[in-house]
């Protein structure tokens, strides 16, 4: 368990800080790209989507917001489940999870099956589609052939299992669809995935579903703040609203301006956040070149991380290693600059591990802005569901920050 606590700062120690954020402030973290995209052709046959219009079934299930058509094989049959799959009761995510429809093919039992779940979410831990994916597929696989994330809302994973000698893939294809989940597991033998390939596009590519639902990833009641900027617009960042600020934002002057938030929902104390608006520094105006490479501005996220840390956990030792850095395409054509770098944090006495994401963003007009997301690494189920929590804020933040530099970019 985590205790993150606001701490009064003298100016001289804070200036300290500040001060390195453009020095040297924790080691270097290897220039290395990681988009945590698919990329090539098996990726593409693996997650391909196939718009089906013909021959759609429909599956009612019992409520309209999860109630959807779809392209299904042939000779399939379906029969109704009401099975509990009780094994990620653990993870605190689901207020409901139940199996609802089961289907095959008579002649391929073995090979090739459908199953239907669906899963009531608690609102207050509510994470990306794709991060659910990855939770079911860390119970139901034991390999991972890779991810795809087309948006929040929906996701996939691909994993597999050999446990019973033979290789069996599930593609476990996640919509959240408000505060309910709708999940459809495919599982079949490796060695015949050309068989079943444009079976399992068509099916999940052709699902539509029988309401529209507007899910945005925070909505009107969310926890506000806005930063000041050099340009005079404000970045204004939105927080889920169980999220609370910690006193005053810290204004520096010309040093910039922080802002420290935790999650009050989150019982264990485990998450933290911080958001900064920065001045560039002298000798570079304008920012970073749009080429530079992600570890030319690492001391800079690793100083972020370090001003994170002593402020939310004050007195607790820690020690900071970089693990990886990827870019974020949606802000590639509004800004100089931009990189999200992962750190793996060992913090306390108790060395608890941590899991910690700063996120630069550099305008074109040297503005820098940068949110640092502090979680448990997900050592279990529960703190699985909770770093994933963390994810879907870094979404949100990343959602405000699109929106501020398209702003300035068209001014």
């Amino acid at each position: 368990m985590m205790r993150w606590i606001r701490m009064q700062w003298s100016a001289a120690r804070l200036a300290l800080l500040i001060g390195a954020l453009m020095g040297a402030a924790g080691g270097s973290m290897a220039d290395t790209q990681n988009s945590g995209a698919e990329t090539g052709r098996v990726a593409e046959q693996k997650f391909s989507r196939l718009s089906e219009t013909k021959g759609l079934t429909a599956f009612d299930l019992n409520g309209e917001t999860l109630d959807f058509s779809t392209w299904v094989p042939e000779r399939f049959l379906w029969s109704q489940a009401r099975d509990v799959p009780a094994e990620f009761a653990p993870a605190a995510l689901f207020s409901a999870f139940e199996q609802v429809r089961i289907g095959y093919d008579p002649l391929e039992r073995d090979r090739y099956e459908v199953r239907l779940y669906r899963a009531t979410l608690y609102p207050d831990r509510v994470a990306l589609a794709v991060s659910y994916a990855r939770l079911l597929a860390r119970v139901w696989t034991a390999t991972d052939f890779g991810m795809s994330a087309p948006d929040p809302m929906f996701g996939e994973v691909f994993g597999g299992t050999d446990a019973s000698g033979v290789m069996m893939v599930n593609r476990i294809s996640v919509w959240r669809r408000g505060g309910e989940l709708l999940i459809l597991r495919q599982r079949f033998e490796a060695e015949r995935f050309k068989n079943y390939a444009e079976d399992m596009a068509k099916m999940v590519g052709s699902l539509t579903f029988k309401t529209v639902v507007d899910t945005p990833l925070v909505g009107d009641d969310a926890s506000v703040r806005a930063l000041t900027t050099r340009s005079g617009a404000p970045w204004v960042a939105r927080f889920p609203e169980h999220w609370e600020e910690i006193g005053a934002p810290m204004d520096l002057g010309a040093k910039g301006t922080f802002s420290f938030w935790r999650d009050t929902a989150d019982a264990k104390g485990n998450l933290a956040a911080m958001i900064a608006s920065v001045p560039a520094p002298a000798d570079l105006p304008n920012g970073p070149p749009g080429n530079a490479p992600f570890n030319d501005l690492a001391d800079t996220a690793a100083a972020m991380a370090h001003m994170a840390l002593d402020q939310l956990a004050p007195d607790q030792p820690f020690t900071l290693a970089p693990v990886e850095v990827s870019s974020i395409g949606e802000l590639t054509q509004t800004t100089a600059f931009n990189a999200l770098y992962t750190f793996h944090v060992e913090l306390g006495e108790a060395k608890a591990l941590v899991k910690l994401d700063v996120m630069l963003a550099y305008g074109k007009d040297g503005q820098l802005l940068s949110f640092v997301t502090v979680a448990p690494a997900g050592t279990d189920l529960y703190l699985e569901g909770t770093s994933m929590h963390a994810s879907y804020v870094q979404k949100a933040l990343l959602e405000t920050l699109t929106t501020y530099f398209e702003a300035a970019q068209a001014h």
